[in-house]
């Protein structure tokens, strides 16, 4: 059903999640309300669901989004002036791992894919388009992979109605890339550059001609000559408490609509955003991650409002699952957050991010709040290779994690990357090698070869790590009809063509990814659970082994072996042993020996014992289906936010990640 007479229509583009609302949109309603901006939403990713089918859609929105197969499809609509088939996109160009995930998706859907970038894009730029008769506006979403759809409908939507203004915003338009925007696509009005709360009212004063110029800053725009005017600045929101609650209403309406008919589509979970930016990116900035953009300063809501604003949302949205969109949890919500929503005695299912290096109290802290899943940043069981990442944790903290993660039956989506400049054959048969002992805690998504993301440390200092020449990558050839300095602007992701410090042989990246994917199939639905639990005996413990297939061990331990076991639940200096019981020499004699039987990790400095321990009213097998939903078969969402609700947000005026 068309608009009727509306100020602004705000669209929501594929390939967003379709069981969740976009908590940018959700942000951008009460702030429309607030400047007397009169605004409905228009649901292009349902309509897209519609025309490539249900299944189809989500398998295409999962995939890795920098293979472009979504932007892609899109392509011709957007420029039609490019006449490459069904067949353009050049698997040759892609990785092993990405190679495989497209072969896959063309073996089984090639035709519907091809007959969809062929004609069934336009058609559902052309009904999105029907519905956006009656908006004097119309505002885009342009997360990752949404950017072309949106450029193939506003320029239909130009095609007919010229004097209609076009405004993108969100994080695949931030910066020199929404400033290209505009020079390829001259029928887009305006990029936001920013976040909402700052800016967006002058913006819509200047979108719906209530002044003559924009006066704010953080609009690139385009004159009346068609000349580009580039934003001065950035808006960044810094009193996090000013940020409204978002309003989901029109999405869950939606969901119950006609015309949302033929898809069997429920709301899994609702957004929450309780700070933008990274308190630890901020510090030391992880060398491959671009996730934050233009907004890296950390800027956190105050406790108190959280808590009102998670219990009014899963009272408003009759919700128990709560997901948070931040990058990492701001560090202070153990001590004031957590033990509130504790103390609530409500059973919410929480999600957030983290960073790694948990300790028990606070992991401890999230399962009583109601956490149910983390998303730590491990990315990599290599201290090397961490150190590369400017992780600031070690392989060893990264295993704690997940050992705390299973003590306290909480699920860790994690990744595991590869492939860093300066990355050796020893950092990945190392980590391969260590695999195995650690079977019985839940395997990563992945692997993934790393990637070069805008706003990284890796794309604006390449020289300082090794890398002599970035290049867009090869796909954005196939999407956007441009030069390749344009290119350059365009692209979030990219590809290293040289570099002075080489990374590790595909020779070591195989045994890696193998040894990863025995990992994988080893939590598969139907296979035998892997576990590794200890059992306190009277003046004994028996550890029960079933890491390895096929394999059923009990290792009964004495004496020292037996004290020391029991002392590594968390990771403990070795210094810290030898003070503790006193004779240096049997303690690393007797550490010795329980790591040749694999019960130990051992870094050196540090140990930690592997084994969990017996659980208690739940049997092992039970307490392992808290963790076994999937095991992804895409190589990983870069440690992104896994199959992570993953992403952290930071509205803008139209969308942010996550849409």
């Amino acid at each position: 059903m068309p608009l009727q007479d509306v100020d602004l229509a705000l669209v929501r583009m594929p390939w967003s999640a379709l069981d969740r609302p976009s908590p940018a949109l959700g942000i951008l309603r009460p702030l429309l309300d607030s400047y007397g901006v009169s605004h409905e939403t228009v649901f292009g990713d349902f309509l897209t669901a519609q025309e490539i089918g249900l299944d189809l859609y989500r398998r295409i929105a999962a995939g890795d989004s920098w293979v472009l197969l979504p932007e892609w499809l899109f392509s011709r609509a957007a420029f039609p002036e490019r006449f490459e088939s069904a067949a353009g996109i050049a698997l040759d160009e892609l990785d092993d791992v990405s190679r495989r995930e497209l072969r896959a998706v063309l073996r089984d859907h090639g035709e519907a894919l091809g007959e969809f970038r062929d004609r069934g894009a336009t058609a559902v730029a052309a009904r999105i388009v029907e519905q956006l008769a009656g908006a004097r506006a119309v505002a885009f979403t342009c997360s990752i992979n949404q950017l072309v759809p949106a450029l193939a409908v506003a320029r239909l939507l130009k095609d007919r109605r010229p004097d209609v203004r076009v405004l993108l915003g969100g994080t695949q338009v931030e910066g020199d890339m929404g400033n290209a925007v505009l020079e390829v696509a001259p029928w887009i009005d305006a990029v936001y550059m920013g976040e909402a709360e700052v800016g967006l009212r002058q913006t819509m004063d200047w979108l719906l001609r209530r002044s003559p110029s924009p006066s704010t800053p953080f609009l690139s725009h385009r004159a009346e000559d068609g000349s580009v005017v580039r934003a001065r600045d950035v808006g960044l929101l810094h009193d996090m408490d000013a940020s409204p609650v978002p309003d989901y209403r029109p999405y869950i309406e939606h969901l119950t609509s006609p015309l949302a008919r033929g898809l069997d589509v429920t709301c899994s979970s609702i957004p929450f955003v309780s700070s933008r930016g990274c308190w630890w990116g901020a510090r030391s900035h992880c060398t491959f991650c671009g996730l934050n953009g233009t907004g890296l300063a950390f800027r956190a809501k105050s406790p108190e409002r959280v808590y009102r604003e998670l219990l009014g949302l899963a009272q408003d949205y009759q919700s128990l699952t709560l997901v948070g969109m931040d990058n990492i949890i701001p560090h202070g919500y153990f001590n004031t957050l957590l033990p509130r929503l504790a103390a609530s005695g409500l059973d919410l299912d929480i999600r957030y991010e983290a960073k790694a290096n948990l300790k028990r109290d606070q992991m401890r802290a999230f399962r009583d709040a109601g956490v149910r899943v983390i998303q730590p940043g491990i990315e990599s069981l290599s201290d090397h290779s961490l150190e590369l990442m400017a992780k600031g944790v070690t392989a060893i903290q990264n295993i704690q994690t997940l050992k705390l993660a299973g003590h306290y039956g909480i699920e860790p989506q994690w990744n595991l990357l590869f492939g860093f400049p300066g990355e050796t054959d020893e950092d990945l048969l190392e980590q391969a090698a260590l695999m195995p002992r650690l079977h019985h805690l839940p395997p990563p998504v992945g692997p993934a070869p790393v990637r070069v993301e805008r706003f990284s440390p890796y794309h604006f200092e390449p020289e300082r790590h090794g890398i002599d020449e970035l290049a867009p990558l090869a796909g954005y050839q196939h999407v956007f009809p441009s030069s390749a300095i344009e290119l350059a602007d365009l692209a979030f992701y990219f590809d290293i063509r040289t570099r002075s410090r080489p990374g590790p042989s595909e020779r070591a990246a195989a045994s890696f990814m193998t040894a990863c994917h025995e990992w994988q199939r080893r939590w598969a639905r139907g296979a035998s659970p892997p576990l590794l639990h200890y059992y306190r005996g009277p003046g004994f413990v028996e550890v029960r082994d079933r890491r390895h297939r096929n394999t059923s061990l009990i290792h009964r331990l004495e004496g020292l072996e037996a004290e020391l076991l029991l002392s590594l639940d968390d990771r403990t200096g070795r210094r810290q042993l030898h003070e503790r019981f006193g004779d240096p020499v049997a303690v690393d004699l007797a550490l010795r020996a329980l790591d040749r039987v694999r019960l130990i990790l051992d870094d050196g400095r540090s140990v930690v014992g592997l084994p969990l321990p017996a659980p208690k009213g739940l049997d092992s097998s039970a307490r392992r289906e808290v963790f076994v939903a999937k095991v992804p078969q895409a190589a990983s969402r870069a440690h992104r936010r896994a199959p992570r609700p993953t992403a952290g947000l930071a509205p803008t005026a139209v969308a942010t990640k996550g849409n």
